[in-house]
């Protein structure tokens, strides 16, 4: 027989008012953020210890911090919060007959301009009447925007784990230096950071950057730029290497074996290779074609490899 709880409050509200506060490690911001009072959210989560027998919460010189208990419970209930949250979500969204055929997804630029083109254009000669709008932003504001549920999924790689994100990896690549085809490097074997260090390196938006570990060697070793991106792509960083205006960083996604204006070499002792995946929000109930489309992409990559491996 299930316990019953006795306190007059709603219990799906307290779990609100304990994740949120979880969240931001904070029941003052919990409360601005659910627009109630501080007190209120206290009480909250004081009629949860009381209830569960377990202390949720303590108090750091950075705020609050959940217990071994709290990090359980946080776990077991924010993904059912969210489901809730997506039905009503997931109703509005169909009821809306405009947007029934409407995903909105966000990624990384460079899944824009060479995974999603033969993804898209396979899907949406099936699902012709789908709406399809895709956010070139950054990671950090792409995951702000998928936790207010303001988008279906996003496809980036170095995903930071984020336990409110369900992540699926979608495919891999190696990290690559490139040159243009007369640089010195060019016929260098073994290419070191130190050696990439002496020339100029064409710098791109921080925000940017899928290499991990990029930014600290960046720095470690002083690489030197005089050129340097707010917002671009890996397509321009190629272009302006082929001019010879400096040495780019990129992956094997990118690379044209036909290309013979520059040159390329893998950087895998410095940098692990870069993994792309799927996220969205755990709990979130994707409508139809949004749950198809990621399907989809998920069946052909699996697919490719399997062709790639015969």
């Amino acid at each position: 027989m299930l316990k019953q709880f006795y306190y007059k409050k709603n219990r799906l509200q307290q779990l609100r008012g304990f994740c949120c506060a979880a969240q931001v490690n904070s029941i003052s911001k919990a409360a601005k953020m659910m627009n109630l009072n501080q007190s209120t959210i206290t009480l909250q989560i004081q009629s949860l210890e009381r209830d569960m027998k377990a202390k949720l919460f303590i108090r750091n010189s950075k705020g609050l911090k959940l217990t071994e208990d709290g990090d359980l419970l946080y776990k077991l209930a924010l993904e059912h919060l969210n489901a809730i949250e997506g039905i009503f979500d997931n109703f509005l969204k169909n009821k809306d007959l405009n947007r029934v055929n409407k995903i909105t997804i966000a990624a990384h630029h460079v899944v824009i301009s060479f995974l999603l083109p033969k993804y898209l254009a396979k899907f949406t000669k099936k699902y012709p009447d789908i709406e399809i709008s895709i956010k070139n932003i950054s990671l950090e504001e792409a995951v702000k925007k998928l936790k207010e549920n303001k988008l279906d999924f996003i496809i980036y790689p170095d995903m930071l784990t984020d336990r409110d994100l369900e992540n699926i990896k979608l495919t891999s690549y190696d990290p690559v230096l490139i040159m243009n085809k007369n640089h010195p490097l060019k016929n260098k074997k073994n290419i070191t950071l130190e050696d990439i260090a002496k020339f100029n390196c064409i710098r791109i938006d921080k925000n940017l950057i899928a290499l991990s570990g990029f930014e600290n060697n960046f720095e470690k070793y002083n690489f030197k730029t005089n050129i340097e991106f707010e917002n671009a792509n890996w397509d321009i960083i190629k272009h302006f290497v082929k001019s010879d205006i400096g040495l780019g960083f990129v992956s094997t996604i990118c690379i044209d074996p036909g290309d013979k204006e520059v040159t390329y070499r893998k950087l895998n002792k410095f940098f692990p290779q870069m993994e792309y995946s799927i996220a969205s929000k755990k709990g979130k109930i994707h409508s139809d074609l949004s749950k198809k489309l990621i399907e989809f992409i998920l069946s052909d990559v699996r697919k490719s490899s399997l062709l790639n491996n015969l």
